[in-house]
């Protein structure tokens, strides 16, 4: 989160696909079963530019800076790609593509803890491509 947080520009904007309350195009931190607390509290203690918790991807519009998208993926509950390939395409159609990051947290017998981040350029700008990195944890 920290590598992130030092990358955000004014006009920049954080959106996380996880929801703290249950809606049906997003999952619900409630089911990380306590490991996606950390995330929680990393977000709000470091974000620098404006957070928005899992809108509807229809109301997410372009911003004068970045949009960049947080997927966190708990390693104990059930992860829904099919939500998440969704709601990246809605917005992809309203902002354009999105570079792609892959953080992997932590991994355990039960599986990867992980951060996607999709950032998604102003409008008429170029976006660098796939990246993939392994910060330690709190990053």
């Amino acid at each position: 989160m920290q590598q992130l947080a030092a990358r955000a520009r004014p006009g920049d904007r954080w959106v996380v696909f996880n929801s703290p309350e249950r809606v049906e195009y997003a999952p619900w931190l409630g089911e990380s079963r306590g490991v996606g607390g950390q995330f929680v509290f990393d977000v709000l203690r470091l974000h620098p530019v404006p957070l928005g918790w899992a809108p509807p991807a229809d109301d997410i519009s372009a911003a004068t800076g970045r949009v960049w998208l947080l997927s966190y993926r708990g390693p104990k509950a059930p992860w829904p790609e099919e939500l998440l390939t969704a709601y990246v395409a809605r917005l992809t159609a309203r902002l354009g593509p999105p570079a792609h990051e892959q953080f992997v947290i932590k991994t355990k017998k039960e599986g990867v803890e992980a951060l996607a981040v999709y950032c998604f350029a102003p409008t008429g700008t170029d976006q660098p491509r796939e990246t993939s990195a392994t910060p330690s944890r709190g990053e």
